[in-house]
């Protein structure tokens, strides 16, 4: 399960890596290379701010979208690298979310802009689908071994205090006369 986990992580590294060197390839026909297209992206309404029945509303430009496309990608590159150095991460919600926005942000500009991308847009495309998909398979991968290190709930199975045994199964504590959880009913592993 080890070289498993290590993989998805270097894969992930590898596409966020992707997607930051295509910011040096031409995205859009008119505006140039990755860069350019996300400084065109903030120059254009980077943000304007309305005061209307004392509520401030600040509206961003459709273009600023771009910003989240590199952000996150090197968000999920240094996860990966730390996942590769210790162990699992978690992998919450938001980390889904995150995801989803940077697919969103990728899409939104091939939408927006179906007759100018460039090959450089294509080869990020192509890199936040691969990065997508890796973190699809991190988040089913099971979280009951970490890197081949022991799970919390192992470790916690294997504690023994005089008098008391720590089922192996579900790692409540029963009274070492006891041949059979109290809580799970599990064997005790008792000889």
């Amino acid at each position: 399960m080890q070289s498993i986990w290590k993989r998805v992580y270097e894969v992930e590294i590898a596409a966020s890596f992707s997607v930051l060197l295509s910011l040096a390839l031409p995205w859009h026909t008119e505006h140039g290379t990755g860069i350019a297209t996300l400084s065109y992206g903030f120059s254009r309404e980077a943000a304007m701010v309305v005061l209307s029945y004392g509520v401030v509303v600040i509206y961003l430009s459709s273009w600023m979208l771009l910003a989240f496309i590199p952000l996150l990608a090197l968000l999920f590159g240094i996860r990966a690298a730390l996942g590769v150095m210790t162990l699992r991460l978690s992998n919450d919600s938001i980390l889904r979310l995150l995801v989803v926005v940077m697919a969103a942000s990728t899409l939104w500009f091939w939408q927006a802009n179906p007759d100018a991308v460039a090959s450089g847009f294509w080869v990020c495309a192509l890199s936040v689908v691969l990065l997508s998909l890796a973190i699809l398979v991190e988040f089913s991968l099971p979280i009951e071994k970490i890197h081949g290190k022991r799970s919390i709930r192992d470790l916690m199975a294997e504690v023994y205090v005089e008098g008391f045994i720590s089922c192996p199964h579900c790692g409540a504590v029963n009274d070492d006369t006891e041949d059979f959880c109290l809580a799970c009913g599990g064997w005790l592993g008792k000889e």
